[in-house]
């Protein structure tokens, strides 16, 4: 065969291949941006099951989708906080908390894919602390303070994890940080950690 038809079979097998993708992708973009703004619906209502069904098809459709990971991650957390308090102590103590457990693990994908996002450790450093993980926990709500030093909250969780992990001195340096910086740490929390003092 002479090379003019040959080039001219590949850019028509081109163009036929590109014709049939290029739909084939936007389809697929427009599909996760409904998951992802379905999910969000869902987890701004309370819906933490509908949220987690549409940030896993977002997952599925786009696996690098770190704000799926993370926002699926919060709807698990949200599942675990939303139990009765009675159950939710009894799982926490047998060393349960499969929702915790699932939120950790999307937490870390998420972190695997943005390394750099501050609430990714935030929240997966929060969680630890209710795993019992206080050291993980202080090591990465730490690097969520180096990623953004001017973030109330990270400093009391931190605090909550050093005292949880036995350095009551550092815990309260961090609680003291964040009550200059405007956070309003809830009374019932720190009344019961001024025993610990």
């Amino acid at each position: 065969m002479n090379k003019n038809i040959l080039r001219k079979i590949g850019l028509l097998l081109w163009m036929i291949f590109f014709g049939f993708c290029q739909p084939f992708c936007f389809c697929a973009v427009k599909d996760v941006d409904k998951y992802f703004d379905r999910g969000l619906e869902n987890l701004n209502q309370g819906n933490f099951q509908g949220a987690i069904e549409n940030f896993t098809r977002v997952i599925e459709l786009d696996p690098k989708a770190h704000e799926a990971y993370y926002d699926r991650g919060a709807a698990y957390a949200n599942l675990f906080a939303k139990v009765n308090p009675l159950e939710r102590t009894k799982t926490f103590l047998n060393g349960g908390c499969p929702e915790l457990k699932a939120a950790i693990g999307d937490f870390t994908r998420a972190i695997a894919i943005a390394p750099n996002n501050f609430q990714y450790y935030l929240a997966r450093g929060s969680a630890y602390i209710f795993v019992r993980q206080t050291k993980n926990a202080v090591v990465d709500l730490t690097r969520a303070i180096e990623l953004n030093p001017n973030q109330a909250d990270i400093y009391y969780n931190r605090g909550l994890a050093y005292i949880f992990c036995g350095d009551i001195k550092s815990g309260w340096a961090d609680i003291d940080k964040s009550k200059k910086m405007g956070y309003a740490t809830p009374s019932e929390v720190t009344d019961k950690l001024e025993k610990l003092k």
